[in-house]
């Protein structure tokens, strides 16, 4: 057989073998003898076998595999190759947690991927939004029930909405009587401009004059500025800074009775989301609001004379007993004063008892009016009324008693039977270093008491001997 006959045989060979692979058949073992003419034609079957192995592996997900070939197609495998193996390692970071990937090189699927991403992200956001707001709702609502002071629980609501949304500063205001707020307790304004935190413990406001805490007022409702420069905001020195600012009225029994605020140097920083968080907050301090009430009331009456407002007998000697021991403890200044309604008898008889009523009740606020906050005022039994005065030498008492004498003297006591006029007699005494228990002091003010009534009525008297 000639060379050519030979090499067309061979090159035959190697056509049927490119053409069982192309169908998907391996390459056989036993290759047909290589010639000059089929150098190339095996490289090119040889080339094509490995590529399509290496596309085989990667559709199985085998990323591992190699291929040593060159060219543009095998350029394309390898490329591709290196963005699975990217995409492989970015899902992992996924199911660890990671939802900051984003996949930019493979068309819809980066889309798709992506938007999955994003739909994990804000699942997980919203996830830890709703885990964080049980979380201060459960500890807010834990510390409230514990506090039983109002300014505890407005400085337990302020942690919690410091907590719950993201602010520069916040504080919580108080409405008073008069219609006037003062910030009770808050966070972060001193930090924002320092130097502010002793005007905000003096500050008051007068309410008609906060436009925003006057439409809370009005309607029970959140507000909120998303520019303070765009509206009638009233700066104050503590919020020269602010841009935006949320605000919920504290509401018990129909009546505002307070305000939770936040501020932040940002416009446009709240949103509905906070706006409602705050006021679920605000409900909260308000059913706290009322148990202190409940509280601070049923303190009053465990402690209070129910006719005089003043401290019952035996609320007076618990008060009293402790100035006693702290003024013999460090040898301090004390003095006591007993005052009896003069002819008390008679008003009963001649006008009735609840006339009677009408004026000791009256003159127990007489009493606290024109006495001093530190000073202990009880009824002692019937129309008689004690006091002890912390840090009080003798002459300053009489001078105290003399200006409650003339006060009273003058006064117009109106009743149901019209205007009255009454006077008290009040005795005065001083500690002795003696006195080695409070009824020492007590027994020489009811003397001096005796004396003031036995010279004429309508005077002080003081013990002297």
């Amino acid at each position: 057989m000639s060379d050519e006959t030979l090499s067309s045989s061979s090159f035959g060979k190697w056509l049927d073998i490119l053409q069982a692979i192309v169908r998907g058949e391996p390459l056989p073992e036993d290759l047909p003898i290589e010639d000059a003419d089929t150098t190339e034609l095996r490289r090119l079957i040889e080339d094509y076998h490995a590529v399509r192995q290496f596309a085989e592996r990667l559709s199985a997900g085998d990323l591992s595999a190699e291929l040593k070939v060159k060219g543009a197609l095998a350029g394309y495998l390898k490329t591709l190759q290196a963005h699975l193996r990217h995409l492989t390692w970015q899902v992992q970071r996924v199911a660890e947690g990671d939802l900051t990937q984003r996949v930019e090189f493979m068309g819809e699927f980066s889309i798709a991927f992506n938007k999955m991403i994003e739909s994990l992200r804000q699942a997980r956001q919203a996830e830890e939004e709703r885990r964080l707001l049980a979380e201060v709702m459960r500890d807010t609502a834990a510390a409230l029930n514990a506090a039983l002071d109002l300014e505890d629980v407005f400085r337990v609501v302020l942690d919690g909405v410091v907590r719950l949304i993201p602010c520069d500063a916040a504080n919580v205001m108080q409405v008073d009587r008069k219609q006037t707020v003062r910030v009770i307790t808050h966070w972060g304004f001193d930090r924002m401009a320092p130097g502010t935190e002793e005007f905000l413990r003096t500050a008051r406001w007068p309410l008609r004059k906060m436009n925003t805490l006057k439409a809370m007022t009005q309607s029970h409702q959140p507000y909120m500025l998303d520019d303070v420069r765009h509206s009638n905001w009233l700066y104050t020195p503590f919020s020269l800074w602010t841009r935006s600012y949320l605000g919920a009225p504290i509401v018990v029994k129909d009546e505002v009775i307070g305000f939770i605020n936040l501020l932040s140097t940002a416009p446009h920083f709240f949103t509905e989301d906070h706006a409602g968080r705050l006021m679920t907050l605000a409900h909260q301090t308000a059913v706290a609001v009322e148990r202190a009430y409940l509280f601070e009331r049923l303190q009053e009456l465990a402690t209070m004379d129910s006719l005089t407002g003043l401290s019952n007998r035996r609320h007076f000697f618990e008060m009293a007993e402790q100035a006693f021991e702290r003024a013999r403890r460090y040898r301090g200044l004390l003095s006591a004063l007993m005052l009896d309604v003069d002819h008390f008898k008679k008003v009963n008889d001649l006008y009735g008892h609840s006339v009677g009523d009408q004026v000791l009740q009256e003159v127990g606020r007489l009493c606290r009016q024109n006495m001093r906050r530190v000073d202990i005022i009880g009824r002692y039994g019937g129309e008689e009324i004690a006091f002890v005065m912390p840090e009080t030498g003798i002459e300053e008492a009489r001078v105290a008693a003399e200006r409650l004498r003339q006060m009273i003297e003058k006064y117009s006591f109106e009743t149901q039977a019209g205007a009255l006029s009454v006077t008290v007699s009040i005795g005065v005494a001083g500690l002795r270093e003696e006195d080695s228990a409070l009824h020492f002091l007590l027994d020489r003010a009811d003397q001096a008491l005796y004396q003031a009534k036995q010279g004429g009525r309508n005077r002080v008297a003081v013990y002297e001997r």
